[in-house]
Formats: structure tokens, sequence, C-alpha cells
């Protein structure tokens, strides 16, 4: 938490000793952290990763207690900050409006968070896996990839559309 507040601090142009010295804190509201100065009050959200309960003045680690989530058919579990923004990165324009930025938040306090598995992998065991050789899956939350035509197969794992599927050599 210190770490937090020094930064903060830091920011503001405040000498660390004066503010330690007359630090006093105070929860605004949930996923915020602030510092009481000189009768003034300076708030900022806490850091991408971390989150704070409502009443409390410090931000803490997501997913660090270690719950373990049951998803429905087609979703896989995530309780890791590295795992949740490696998911989103495979859409980073966003264009499926399920932006982890702004909702990593919600995430942290539901203690993780299922979802589904995206174009190209299917749901088996509560995992997500990428589609094999030969088959594909245009749609999210998936329990199954689409076979490609006899005497098709796809240059990669992982395919996405039906036009993924290449004819193979002697199949003209």
């Amino acid at each position: 938490m210190w770490q937090h507040q020094r930064r903060l601090v830091s920011r503001l142009g405040l000498p660390i000793r004066q503010v330690r010295r007359k630090r006093r804190l105070h929860p605004v509201r949930a996923g915020h952290v602030c510092v009481r100065t000189e009768g003034a009050a300076f708030c900022e959200p806490c850091e991408h990763g971390t989150f704070s309960q409502a009443g409390s003045a410090e931000c803490e680690p997501c997913f660090s207690d270690g719950a373990a989530l049951a998803c429905d058919v087609g979703l896989q579990a995530f309780a890791s900050v590295t795992a949740i923004d490696a998911y989103f990165a495979l859409h980073p324009g966003d264009k499926y409006n399920i932006n982890s930025r702004k909702r990593m938040f919600e995430f942290c306090h539901a203690r993780g968070v299922c979802l589904p598995c995206q174009p190209g992998h299917y749901e088996q065991g509560g995992a997500c896996i990428q589609g094999p050789f030969a088959e594909y899956q245009p749609h999210f939350q998936a329990t199954q990839c689409f076979a490609c035509a006899y005497g098709h197969n796809t240059s990669r794992t992982g395919a996405e559309t039906e036009s993924e599927c290449l004819c193979k050599p002697g199949f003209e």
C-alpha cells in the first residue's frame, strides 16, 4: 500500500516525509485509494491488476485468494490479470465490446471471471482449446469445431472461418 501512496504523493509534488507524518487515509469508494494531507484529499483509482473493497484504504492485488470458479459450458475460468490481459489482447480493437481495462475492477471483485472461448477455439473440460488442423470455429463459446470438407485442410490450428479450409493437393 505505501508504495502506491508514494507514487501518488510523488505525482502531486508533495514531500514524502510531510505526508507520511501527517497522512490519514480514508476510503472514498471501492476501487480508489486516497491520501489526506493538510486538509486536502487526493484520490486516484487503484492501478490495473489491483482493487480496493468499499470501505478499504488499501489497493490489493486481484485474485490473491486463489478461489476456483465453476463456469458454464463454452466458458473458461480466469483468475489471473496476465491471463485476462492476454485473452483481450487477441481482439485489441475491442470489436466484441468486452474491454478488460474497463471491466478488470468487476473481475477482481468477483475473484475471477468466466470468459467465452474465442473463435478458433472450443471448450473441453473447462479449458478453451485451439481447434485442430482441418477444423474451424467462427463463434464464441463453442464446445466443438466444424470439420473442413473432405479433401480440405487448414494451414494452421485455431482456424476461425471456413475459407481457411484449403483444398489438398490431388483433390482439386
